[in-house]
């Protein structure tokens, strides 16, 4: 009575195209275009008079991204329940000043890259960061939190805020563009901004493989179905609302090629 039932297990042998993989199917050529969005961006963001070419009836007035810390540009700097902390040198030592801000670089992340190539500003900041003015808000920020992922437990795990908790995040943000900008013109900024969620690594690499928090209860197919899950609750609940667009909407998560266990098991799925 153990073995076949110890843990939710996916069948190997036929696997149906079922929703779950045709999304999985999708979220992996989105991983694909992000990479290589980023690849494009990082070799046109030498100055910053270099933006991405927008239609004229386009317009992108803000950057919005949550997620973890491929993407955290300092939400983590004032949280001493975790160690996913990066305000010390030699974090930072490459950007204007040479001090830590907070990012999980010697100079600017994926955010920073972004915002920059649409023109919008040349740093993303951090929602979180003390020192955030209010004009800062009307072009965006960052909610993401180093050590996030779908999983709650990732999040838990790390002792940062979840995605649930930056979907609350978010919905101050909104209320505090509406008494900096007004209703009409937040209802603009919303439904026109680009969003971005970068999640998952931790998930994989931290809660299921590092920690085998997870093992007893999925194997790996299974596990990602139960992140999918909350991916999609994540957009259905925080990313979609009156006046917003889907196709303004992009999930990804970035490989980051360097968690052994990982790559192990991605070699052996390859040959089943």
């Amino acid at each position: 009575m153990c073995g076949h039932n110890m843990f939710r297990q996916r069948q190997w042998s036929h696997v149906p195209v079922t929703t779950s993989n045709a999304i999985c199917i999708f979220l992996s050529y989105i991983n694909i275009f992000f990479l290589l969005f980023l690849c494009i961006v990082s070799n046109t963001t030498e100055t910053a008079a270099t933006t991405v070419k927008l239609p004229g009836n386009v317009s992108v007035p803000a950057v919005i991204i949550f997620g973890d810390s491929i993407v955290d540009t300092g939400n983590n700097n004032n949280n001493f329940k975790t160690l996913a902390r990066c305000n010390f040198l030699p974090y930072g030592k490459d950007l204007k000043g040479g001090m830590p801000t907070g990012r999980f670089s010697n100079g600017k992340v994926p955010s920073d890259l972004i915002v920059e190539a649409f023109g919008i500003k040349e740093l993303l900041p951090a929602y979180l960061d003390p020192t955030l003015q209010p004009e800062d808000l009307l072009t965006g920020v960052v909610i993401a939190a180093g050590g996030a992922g779908y999983d709650p437990l990732t999040a838990q795990l790390a002792g940062v805020a979840s995605l649930s908790d930056q979907l609350k995040q978010f919905q101050e943000y909104v209320e505090k563009l509406k008494g900096i900008a007004g209703e009409e013109r937040t209802n603009f900024i919303i439904a026109n901004c680009l969003i971005f969620v970068v999640a998952g690594s931790n998930d994989i690499s931290n809660t299921y493989f590092l920690s085998g928090a997870r093992k007893l209860e999925y194997d790996v197919p299974s596990y990602t179905d139960f992140m999918l899950n909350y991916a999609s609750q994540y957009v259905k609940l925080g990313l979609i609302w009156p006046g917003g667009t889907k196709n303004r909407c992009t999930q990804c998560a970035t490989h980051r090629m360097c968690a052994i266990s990982t790559n192990d098991w991605r070699r052996r799925a390859k040959r089943m």
